[in-house]
């Protein structure tokens, strides 16, 4: 095995939730239209992912699925480890206070497993990056019709920095909007969408947030769709 147990401290982006029937899940904060995730230790779910294509016709490669489980809490944050269909460990992702810190992924390269860590130090929403599973992560909580601005420094060519910022809006929507691959259309409650777009305009992600559910019930990105399996 490419992992052992010590490589627990890997983590996960992202996810986490309010104990709601079997799970812990998403819910409501109550006395205001928001939802805020919680984490507990031991909680999974399976999501379908599908990368875009430029050639395929319907512009989607067949999907893939990946498993997200929380291991238990350890002094850094919470532990969020990610693996493929065939049960192999590929990644992980940190939070700390429902804030995304680094994502872990793994891969083969010449029959050796190398890793790669990315930090995220500032504060903000956070898209996913190298990495073949989703952990698109919004700024919680997540409370309707709230629009919020996170700056964001990103280094130029010349070695210099810039400023930008990263919008995040928040809207009610209703299940009857979910894009077609999504599986959760009975979803109980208020819906949230939640779209981030950066200074230029360009989309970095939307999310739709469902009351009970431990992830967004659709999400995507420039490089690919994700959605929750139902259960």
């Amino acid at each position: 095995m490419p992992f052992t147990v010590s490589y627990n401290k890997l983590v996960l982006l992202i996810l986490a939730l309010f104990f709601i029937g079997p799970f812990t899940a998403v819910s409501l904060c109550e006395g205001q239209d928001a939802l805020l995730p919680t984490v507990s230790t031991g909680l999974s779910w399976e999501v379908s992912v599908q990368y875009r294509s430029i050639t395929a016709k319907e512009g989607w490669l067949a999907p893939s699925r990946f498993l997200y489980t929380i291991g238990p809490a350890e002094g850094d944050g919470q532990h969020i480890q990610v693996s493929d269909q065939k049960g192999t460990l590929i990644g992980a992702i940190r939070m700390e206070d429902l804030t995304l810190l680094e994502v872990d992924t793994l891969k083969r390269v010449r029959g050796e497993w190398v890793r790669k860590t990315l930090f995220f130090d500032q504060e903000g929403p956070v898209k996913t990056a190298e990495a073949p599973f989703p952990f698109d992560w919004p700024v919680f909580p997540l409370s309707r019709g709230r629009i919020r601005e996170f700056p964001a420094f990103i280094r130029l060519d010349d070695g210099l920095t810039a400023r930008r910022f990263i919008r995040q809006n928040v809207e009610k929507a209703a299940v009857t909007e979910l894009p077609e691959p999504a599986e959760w259309k009975d979803a109980k409650g208020p819906v949230l969408k939640v779209t981030c777009v950066d200074s230029s305009g360009g989309r970095l992600f939307i999310q739709y947030w469902a009351e009970g559910l431990p992830w967004p019930v659709y999400g995507e990105n420039p490089d690919m769709r994700y959605w929750l399996v139902s259960r």
